[in-house]
């Protein structure tokens, strides 16, 4: 494999295994939705109707937990995507270049 090929960073492929990827994914979901929760408890004094509170907690809920999974699930397989894209690429100029000569092999 060629040196200029092989990442400057020394990157390296994060595993993502699927029960990992559930656990990360559960967690996620139980943390979000216990802090809809206490958002919805702690408006309690500032909004008495029900369906206000149920409404602001479901959305700072809802935030929380898209941001939590885009760090948790999705920047992770991002990464381990680019990595193996870098290495498939270093892969493929690998095998197009003929041994003897170092000429393209096309």
């Amino acid at each position: 494999m060629h040196e200029a090929a092989m990442p400057a960073s020394g990157a390296t492929a994060i595993a993502v295994g699927r029960s990992g990827l559930v656990l990360r994914l559960l967690a996620t979901v139980a943390v979000a939705c216990a802090a809809a929760l206490v958002a919805e408890r702690s408006l309690v004094g500032l909004l008495p109707d029900f369906a206000v509170r149920v409404a602001m907690s479901a959305l700072a809920g809802s935030a929380l937990i898209s941001s939590a999974l885009w760090r948790v699930v999705v920047r992770p397989l991002e990464q381990s995507r680019d990595d193996l894209n870098v290495r498939y690429e270093a892969a493929l100029a690998d095998a197009l270049t003929d041994p003897l000569t170092g000429l393209g092999n096309h």
